[in-house]
């Protein structure tokens, strides 16, 4: 081979070694990012918490998640909270009860007692041997002792009524034992005695104000209304807040406030027709909170998924697109995913967190679509796409670290940048939490 040749092969040779193209991202990804557990509406457990290591009073923590209320005692009174439905239900009486059918006689009853429905309409009470006690459309049991159903114990009388094929068992009790059996199924019962006297005033406030003569029962004991455990849920120091805070409720205009609360906020209380749509309520609004921060979900640990995926758990295409509109509580309003083929579907904020089992709805999807990053020489030229449209970080990977090596703005989505490759083996996109496969 002729000089000449040679040095065009060696030039050529140059050239390719110079010139290469690192992989794309084998599959564009969407990372899921939030905020918060639970609706953010109201009282932030965790950030009640917060505020009181700071050393706020339980009666600054409510009036900084209800602003505008005040505390006012209210009378004693009773709750009713639907404990239990079944087919049939076990109910414990002790040594010495009672047992009243609609508006008849009390029958003494004792031990163990099993309600079933009624053929005829209603339900009625079988003693341990299975002998029929008494019927009717509703049935209160009474006794000395606190009342076990399915096994667990709860103060107050039982009442026991069929609704359909199954029989219900609804804890009548006095508003304070009720918040007794509320507070540490809500939050720790560890936690300093502010946050738990204000947990105390939130629990009694929502119950009374959710109290409906008109309906079978009130509340329910669970996360529908509040968590309610009964006798199984007392302990010292939360028995001391609810004493320390006896009658003591929000009220707002002359009315007991609906005093909603949740674990974590996310670090910003959401106003409640941000969250559940209607109007708004004067005292439940967005507000910046940064004493949620010490709350485990305050951030979350983001997490990946193909876009593929992500329509499968959407019950879409495949996502190409992300469009966010977002409410004055930073809450997902709507978000229109784009599908392969041009297709778009708008979903709720609501829909999407339920589909894809979100803690709140204050969330982010972004796609990040690394398409090519070609050297040339001591340049790279990146490629890529970022929805929704926003900053965009370019990273190398050098000496087993990933370095920043520039950032882009884009309007439109589409990626292009050109620059130093800073002798990187690899190269990715990262945007906030998100970064390229």
């Amino acid at each position: 081979m002729g000089t000449a040749r040679r040095t065009v092969l060696l030039l050529v040779l140059a050239i390719l070694a110079t010139t290469a193209a690192a992989p794309a991202s084998a599959t564009p990804t969407v990372t899921i990012s939030g905020h918060g557990n639970g609706h953010g509406i109201g009282l932030s457990q965790w950030g009640a918490e917060g505020l009181a290591r700071g050393g706020a009073t339980y009666q600054q923590i409510l009036q900084h998640y209800y602003p505008g209320t005040t505390l006012e005692v209210q009378p004693s009174t009773g709750i009713r909270v639907l404990v239990l439905e079944r087919s049939r239900l076990k109910l414990g009486v002790g040594t010495l009860g009672a047992a009243t059918a609609d508006d008849g006689d009390p029958i003494a009853v004792r031990g163990g007692l099993t309600v079933v429905p009624r053929a005829v309409g209603g339900v009625e009470v079988h003693d341990a041997s299975g002998g029929i006690v008494t019927g009717g459309l509703w049935i209160r049991v009474r006794a000395v002792e606190p009342i076990t159903i399915g096994g667990n114990p709860y103060r107050g009388s039982v009442l026991v009524r069929r609704a359909g094929s199954v029989v219900q068992a609804i804890d009548d009790v006095a508003i304070d034992d009720y918040v007794r059996g509320v507070i540490s199924w809500e939050v720790p019962s560890s936690w300093l005695p502010d946050t738990l006297e204000a947990q105390a005033v939130a629990a009694r406030s929502y119950a009374l104000a959710e109290r409906r003569p008109g309906r079978p029962f009130d509340v329910y004991s669970d996360t529908r209304s509040q968590m309610y455990g009964g006798i199984r849920a007392e302990r010292l120091s939360t028995d001391a807040a609810v004493a320390g805070t006896a009658g003591v409720t929000v009220m707002y205009a002359g009315e007991i406030a609906t005093t909603f609360f949740s674990d974590s906020n996310g670090g910003r209380v959401a106003a409640i027709e941000d969250v559940w749509g209607g109007a708004p309520v004067p005292y439940l609004l967005a507000t910046p909170d940064p004493t949620d921060a010490i709350a485990p979900f305050n951030h979350w640990t983001p997490r990946t998924l193909s876009t593929a995926a992500l329509g499968r758990a959407l019950g879409i295409g495949r996502v190409t697109g992300i469009a966010i509109v977002r409410n004055a509580s930073r809450r997902v309003a709507n978000v229109t995913f784009t599908q392969a083929g041009g297709a778009q579907t708008t979903l709720s904020g609501s829909t999407v967190q339920s589909r894809l089992g979100l803690r709140s709805s204050w969330f982010g999807l972004t796609l990040l679509d690394l398409r090519s990053a070609r050297r040339s020489g001591r340049r790279v030229t990146v490629l890529g796409t970022i929805s929704p449209a926003g900053p965009v970080r370019v990273e190398g990977l050098v000496d087993g670290q990933w370095l920043l090596l520039g950032t882009i703005t884009t309007t439109t989505g589409a990626l292009r940048w050109r620059g130093l490759t800073h002798d990187a083996s690899a190269f990715r996109l990262r945007a906030g939490d998100a970064v390229s496969g």
